[in-house]
């Protein structure tokens, strides 16, 4: 019976891991790592499309370049899955930016152990506050696209989404059950050590990828020769990733690529299933996102990306 009890743990743990993408697990999801790693045309591929995705969002090299930096990534973000930076949000991550940016000694900067501790700390804080309505939520959003125009057949779907290109066949009320299983203080105890090295490996590879593929951008922060963390992130780099984690928008693809697979998408559903709806009226991540829903509003809300902010630029 003990072992039967531990094996449901580690199951609900590992289904709570790889579900709440805020977490900071899923910068670039191992699945797609390992698939487009198979075959150097593949990992090619993948990685244009990543440098390619990267072109439209524009750091600050300088403090006085921050606000228009911060607004460029506000209208990037907005225009793939609708999530727009607050008022409260913005001015917060334009000052912790020109401070780190203005200071040489580093300081403002975050490191790579840092964010690994933040993000399995407060992705255990934020489960254990999930009402019943929000974990209901949350599992409807993983379920995938939804609309009230879509064919019955095509809404009968029995897959989670637990990353990008990884799902599991499994009902949502005990999907609900192994997700809520994680509340508790005794098992958030047993569950934070499986996180913690989790995030760790998933950074790890995440950030080797990102400084592959945009070296201007992200070159600096992982050191590609001995593959250890480099130079910390900025806050606004720290956002964009987490935003990438809580959305499942793994950053690929310019808008005009995005249509694109969304009108592909589009057409392979409507030979299917006769009829599907159209994708000009919908955004391809976000609550309920064409190519990738998941449950933003609960995971990077507001206050959760304040939070977030602060812990990391915490002395």
């Amino acid at each position: 019976k003990s072992m039967k009890n531990h094996s449901k743990l580690v199951k609900g743990v590992l289904f709570a891991v790889v579900t709440l993408s805020l977490l900071g697990m899923l910068l670039v999801p191992s699945f797609q790592q390992q698939t487009t790693a198979n075959n150097e045309n593949g990992r090619a591929e993948y990685l244009a499309r990543l440098n390619k995705g990267l072109r439209a969002v524009e750091f600050a090299r300088s403090s006085k370049d921050v606000e228009l930096a911060v607004a460029n990534m506000d209208e990037y973000i907005t225009e793939r899955s609708g999530l727009r930076l607050s008022p409260i949000v913005s001015d917060k991550l334009s000052l912790l930016e020109q401070s780190a940016l203005s200071n040489n000694k580093g300081l403002g900067l975050i490191s790579f152990d840092k964010l690994v501790d933040t993000i399995a700390n407060l992705g255990l804080e934020r489960v254990s506050e999930l009402s019943d309505v929000e974990l209901d939520q949350v599992i409807t959003s993983t379920q995938g696209f939804k609309s009230s125009d879509m064919p019955e057949k095509a809404r009968l779907n029995p897959l989670i989404a637990l990353r990008p290109g990884n799902y599991v066949q499994m009902d949502k009320r005990e999907a609900i059950e192994e997700l809520k299983a994680l509340q508790s203080s005794k098992t958030q105890l047993i569950a934070k050590g499986y996180i913690q090295d989790f995030i760790a490996q998933e950074l790890r590879t995440s950030l080797v990828n990102l400084a592959t593929a945009s070296p201007e951008k992200f070159g600096q922060n992982w050191d590609l020769i001995n593959n250890r963390p480099a130079k910390g992130l900025t806050p606004s780099q720290v956002y964009l990733l987490s935003y990438s984690l809580a959305s499942g928008d793994l950053l690929t693809d310019d808008k005009a690529e995005l249509d694109k697979r969304m009108d592909g998408v589009y057409r392979l559903q409507a030979r299917a299933y006769g009829s599907y709806p159209n994708p000009r009226a919908y955004l391809a991540y976000g609550d309920n996102g064409y190519l990738y829903a998941a449950p933003v509003s609960i995971f990077f809300n507001e206050k959760v990306q304040i939070d977030l902010l602060d812990r990391l630029t915490s002395k």
